[in-house]
């Protein structure tokens, strides 16, 4: 045995000890075929060799006693098919083009005679797939090259994926395919997963669009070789280097002054935003060559790309962001006061919604909270906290209203504007090299290196919205942020072929991820320019968050994070393809590895929280303000928190089998098992704590205290606190059966589990560390409607070492919760059922049946543990103003309920709320934070239309339609503590969280074309005009992009009532007849200096009659997401407009190409915001509009 054959083995054996999901060959494309006599026998004994007509690289099998023949782990290309055999004459089958992952299958029938002679046929792959039951898209180079997509934030083959394949929604960020939850999809490139921290985002990572030569998106229906999915995958392969000298250069550009204005800036006289983008790119490759020294023709290939991008941005949206008024930094808060009144406070005096009171007045009277309310709602001047005072100086100079209503006031809400770009500029940098080498006829090694530079400037991404166009970081509150972003990824794989029938795969991939986040206000001294005492002075600005407060919640103020992030992801591959009879066996392992590295240095200048019932009446909802609160100064909790590292660590283990199995020359079956194990990670130096229901809290004596990881005094000796499952186990079961040569029916079922990977921002869950960091806070008082101190006084806060205090949670906000389900594995259920049928002049025609039901997946903010049940809704307003402080003053009825007392008798009041709660030790104001709850589920029903024509007589095209229907109750398998907000309504009876999809789109169609006008020498026009004229009329292209969708789902909030303690309550809806909830909206009607007014009748858009707010501690009745009602469709065009000039001297196919791309070409908008909480002042109401507009990039590109 050669060394080269010895070391193959190696790997083989290597391959089978380590473990890695199977992404093994899908990057590769497989040949497979039965050779058979002029009488329809098989004939045994064939020698098949693939050749790649690029790289003259050869593959070479013998048809096997059944007379079927396979060959795998093809790179995609064009191939021919040489097929010989003793006493037959030798068979050639030419143009045979294999794309990513896709089987073909090439059956040959041998003539007798000669085998000198030869019998050669010319012709492509077929059309129909007659081998497998997955479900995809396939986009080839010419197509996302040349079809008019917004290079918006730098080209990306992602955008080519949404824009034309049927079941996939969202974008590069949040992506969903057939129902499944965003960040649950895999993303392949050259066959290696390009996860680092969040699962399937490749939008930092991408490589240049000139290194990418096609991709799939595959849907439905995978093998047992793809896993470590919820939803599909998106495999694209990289461009490689042939025996002729290849390349590109392209060079687009975008400027405002091509552009048509957005609607709202229109209405009210604002310029055109400034889009002004810059993109080029080279490529090129060819034989390997070192003059002198080597060539690497038929042997050794490269290809390398560059490219780089250019953005800046300026411009506002619509007014869609409430900062005070001038007169209220003077304490004029009379426009929040209302003749409403809510009822009589103890003094039987009338309580005012909107009503200020004075907390320097509160006294009790028969155990109630009394206070005075301010005059007319105005603070006197001398009660304003000087340090409020000079943040109203800088808010008034940077962010005051600029919105006024119809009589000439300022509005009360949505009075700014917000920015309209998310980026002021990005500039990215990309290159990559691949290289292949042919080490032998069975030996052959690839490498891929790929690196990506993105600096950029965010607007808001605290997401406060405070924005100037004045200063060029957005002014010193604003929430924007420098994002240096870089991304390393690397793959090397080694194919061997140990016999005709035996092939191994194997495959390296490392990924290197840096993400940075820091504010543009470092270097401010906000601490100092407010004289808040005892935080940095020299820093950034302090976080003023004012609490959530009635009608009107104003902007939070300053943004301070600096985090740095790191992401390093291993994986390790390898299959082994065994061809036998009828039987293609594939075996595989998959293993990785992802270490994710978090240092955080946030609110160095102290982070102040503010709340209403300082200025309020404890109990009494619609009182009070946060904002009256923070003029005064008095501070709710603060926090000034500093760096501890972290490194949470992600592992997984899959193996799997697979057998093709070929029934009959009609009739193949797909059946495989996948095996997945992904352990719940660790830390690294086991920084992980857990709110333990069943520890007993040394402070009360009760269940609920906090645990440690870890090794030594106070921790409980293990690295975590939930028990890993083995049971991953994905069956794949698959048909297809070839009716007649053109009509194909295949069908296919599977399981997949849901990637464990970090999906957060932090090394930690939610990045709390709760006694495992350095600690810098001050609580919120146990009484409420109490502050813990004025900020006019300095920060109060003292650094404190780790402490592991298992009763932190007894008076620190945000404990984290670990699920003890969370070792069970998110899985999706997958199954579909389609029809191909070959129309003329290549057009294929599909359809199909898609679904999948979503288990188990983690959906953290349905696990409330500590939440009321409903039944102490009948205490009503005493939940929140009986106060106690020792066991008998609990009102009997609540004894009954399981009311209890935790502390020692007087030490500690709480409130009746709190006494009611499962673990009363807490406050009634802490947040548990659940982690890893596996409560989400989802299901998916979709009809999939699809029309694709290959290119032929000038013309391409790709259109579909999918009809679906999604139920969910999670939105996202994002991990951190905001995802998936607005739920549950009651812990108690999840069952009210399903509901219609907050993303359902019941109806979507999208298409694409692309149509060569037959103008021009050779073509049906002009076939002999002279060349000069070709030069002006031939070449011409017409390109089309086209997306009609349906508006999605609304949902109707309801004011929170203190009881329900992480819930979220909804509206009541009123409906017995069955009216319709929208009402008659006439678009045309729509009057933008009237979309902050509150009652302007032409901007209804909800039957407001039929939907109130809940009473004072009723719980609403509405969905989360009504099916009854949905937002605006969007219709959206694209044309692209292109001249080619062809190259002879450069090789066929070398062009010249000008281009021109009218994006959005009638300039279409859609109107949003529609308010659907009946506590805002414009319930019902439309009250933005999105901010698209007809965009024209222009461009030139070189291929040869």
């Amino acid at each position: 045995m050669s060394r080269r054959l010895s070391f193959c083995m190696v790997l083989v054996v290597l391959g089978s000890l380590v473990a890695t999901p199977v992404l093994s060959q899908q990057d590769r494309a497989t040949v497979t075929g039965t050779v058979t006599d002029p009488s329809g026998s098989v004939i045994p004994g064939v020698d098949v060799t693939v050749r790649n007509t690029a790289t003259n690289a050869t593959y070479q099998t013998i048809t096997n006693d059944t007379g079927n023949y396979t060959v795998p782990n093809l790179p995609i290309g064009s191939y021919t098919l040489t097929f010989e055999s003793p006493g037959f004459k030798t068979l050639v089958r030419q143009g045979i083009t294999l794309t990513v992952s896709q089987v073909a299958r090439i059956d040959a029938q041998l003539q007798l005679g000669e085998t000198v002679e030869s019998v050669e046929v010319v012709g492509g792959a077929p059309l129909l797939q007659t081998e497998s039951p997955d479900v995809g898209t396939l986009l080839e180079r010419r197509r996302f090259i040349d079809l008019p997509l917004s290079f918006d934030g730098g080209r990306s083959p992602e955008a080519f994926a949404y824009a034309v394949t049927p079941g996939v929604q969202g974008d590069g960020w949040e992506s969903r395919i057939n129902g499944s939850p965003t960040f649950s999809k895999e993303v392949l490139l050259d066959g290696g997963s390009v996860s680092g921290y969040l699962g399937g985002d490749f939008t930092g990572t991408k490589p240049s669009v000139e290194a990418v030569e096609e991709f799939r998106v595959q849907t439905s229906g995978l093998s047992a070789e793809f896993g470590r999915t919820g939803g599909g995958v998106f495999n694209f392969v990289m461009k490689s280097g042939t025996n002729q000298w290849h390349g590109s250069a392209m060079a687009l550009f975008r400027n405002e002054s091509l552009n048509a204005n957005t609607f709202s800036s229109n209405a009210y006289g604002i310029p055109r935003q400034r889009d002004r983008k810059h993109n080029w790119a080279v490529s090129g490759g060819g034989p390997l060559l070192i003059p002198g020294i080597y060539k690497g023709r038929d042997r050794t290939f490269f290809y390398a790309t560059y490219e780089k991008y250019d953005e800046e941005n300026r411009g506002l949206g619509s007014p869609s962001i409430t900062v005070p008024l001038p007169e209220m930094w003077d304490g004029d808060l009379s426009r929040l006061l209302t003749n409403e009144v809510l009822g009589q406070d103890a003094l039987g005096r009338d309580m005012f919604r909107g009503a200020i009171y004075d907390p320097a007045t509160t006294r009790t009277i028969d155990g109630q909270m009394v206070r005075d309310p301010f005059p007319n709602n105005v603070i006197p001047a001398h009660r304003i906290s000087a340090i409020s005072q000079r943040l109203g100086e800088v808010m008034m100079k940077y962010y005051p209203p600029q919105v006024k209503d119809p009589d000439g006031r300022f509005s009360l809400i949505r009075n700014r504007f917000g920015p309209a770009f998310a980026e002021v500029y990005q500039r990215t940098n990309q290159f990559s090299l691949k290289l292949d080498h042919s080490l032998s006829n069975r030996q052959k090694v690839s490498g891929v290196f790929s690196y990506s530079d993105r600096p950029r400037l965010l607007t808001d991404n605290s997401g406060n919205g405070l924005w100037t166009e004045e200063h060029e970081t957005g002014g010193p509150l604003a929430g924007s942020e420098y994002n240096p972003y870089t991304a390393y990824l690397t793959r090397i794989s080694h194919d061997c072929t140990l016999t005709p029938q035996l092939l191994n795969h194997f495959l390296l991939s490392v990924n290197r991820i840096g993400s940075h986040h820091i504010a543009t206000s470092k270097d401010d001294g906000g601490g100092g320019i407010l004289g808040i005492k005892n935080v940095q002075q020299d820093g950034p600005w302090p976080i003023v968050t004012l609490g959530g407060s009635d009608r009107v919640n104003f902007a939070t103020m300053g943004y301070a994070q600096q985090s740095y992030q790191y992401a390093t992801a291993w994986q390790l591959t390898n299959t082994l393809s065994y061809v036998t009879g009828r039987h293609v066996l594939k075996i595989g392992a998959d293993g990785r590895q992802t270490a994710f590295s978090t240092v955080k240095e946030e609110f160095p200048a102290g982070r102040f929280t503010f709340d209403r019932e300082v200025t309020g009446l404890v109990g009494v909802n619609m009182v009070g303000h946060s904002f009256a609160s923070m003029l005064l100064g008095e501070v709710r909790n603060a926090d000034a928190l500093q760096s501890t590292p972290t490194t949470s660590q992600f592992k997984y283990l899959a193996f799997f089998i697979q057998d093709d199995f070929k029934v009959s020359p009609k009739f193949t079956l797909n059946i495989g098992l996948r095996w997945d194990y992904q352990p719940v990670q660790t830390e690294m130096h086991d920084r992980l704590y857990n709110f333990c229901t069943t520890c007993i809290d040394p402070q009360t004596g009760l269940p609920g205290s906090i645990e440690y990881a870890g090794k030594g005094e106070g921790r409980n000796g293990k690295r975590g606190f939930v028990d890993n499952r083995y049971n991953g186990f994905g069956p794949r079961l698959g048909l297809a059966y070839q009716i007649t040569p053109k009509f194909v029916f295949r069908a296919g079922y599977g399981i997949f589990y849901v990637p464990r990977v970090p999906n957060d921002w932090n090394g930690t869950p939610y990045g709390s560390l709760m006694g495992l960091g350095r600690l810098n806070f001050v609580p919120s008082p146990s009484a409420r409607g109490v502050a813990a101190f004025n900020w006019d006084n300095g920060y109060p806060g003292v650094e404190q070492p780790p402490n592991y205090d298992p009763t932190l949670a007894n008076s620190k906000w945000g404990v984290v919760y670990w699920d003890p389900n969370g070792g069970k594995l998110p899985y999706v259920q997958q199954w579909n059922a389609n029809f191909q049928y070959q129309l003329p002049s290549e057009i294929v025609f599909d359809i199909g049946y898609v679904g999948s039901k979503t288990t188990a997946v983690y959906a953290n903010q349905l696990n409330q543990i500590n939440q009321l049940r409903p039944e102490v809704l009948k205490f009503g307003a005493d939940l929140g103003n009986i106060w106690f402080n020792q066991s008998s003053s609990i009102p009997a009825e609540a004894v009954a309920m399981g009311a209890r007392y935790p502390f020692p008798e007087g030490t500690k009041w709480i409130s009746l709320m709190q006494s009611l709660q499962p673990f009363p030790q807490l406050p009634d104001w802490q947040g548990i934070l659940p982690y890893n709850s596996p409560l989400g589920c989802a299901t998916y029903h979709s009809m999939q239309v699809a029309f694709t024509k290959r290119y032929s007589a000038g013309l391409s095209w790709l259109a579909n339609y999918t009809l679906s229907k999604n139920l969910s109750n999670i939105d996202t398998a994002f991990n951190t503590w905001d995802a998936n907000l607005g739920r549950p309504l009651d812990y108690y009876n999840l069952q009210l969280e399903k509901s219609i999809a907050a993303f359902d789109q019941t109806h979507v169609v999208k298409a694409s074309a692309s149509y060569e006008l037959p103008v021009g020498r050779g073509k049906w026009v002009g076939n002999s005009m002279p060349r000069v004229l070709d030069l002006l009329f031939g070449g011409w292209v017409i390109q089309y992009l086209g997306s009609y969708h349906s508006g999605t789902p609304l949902g109707f909030g309801g004011t929170n009532t203190p009881n329900f303690n992480a819930a979220v309550n909804r509206a009541v809806i009123e409906n017995p007849t069955g009216a319709s909830l929208k009402v008659a909206f006439d678009e045309g009607s729509l009057d933008m200096t009237r979309i902050s007014t509150p009652g302007t009748s032409q901007h209804k858009y909800v039957n407001t009659s039929l939907i109130r707010d809940p009473a004072p501690y009723e719980r609403g009745n509405a969905p989360f997401r009504s099916s009854e009602i949905r937002g605006f469709a969007a219709y959206r065009e694209d044309f692209g407009v292109q001249k080619d000039f062809s190259i002879r001297p450069l090789g066929e196919g070398a062009r010249i190409q000008l281009r021109a791309d009218l994006l959005n070409a009638f300039n279409r908008h859609r109107l949003s915001g529609i308010a659907t909480n009946p506590a805002s002042l414009l319930f019902g109401q439309v009250t933005g509009v999105s901010a698209d507009h007809r965009v024209i990039q222009v461009g030139m590109r070189l291929d040869w």
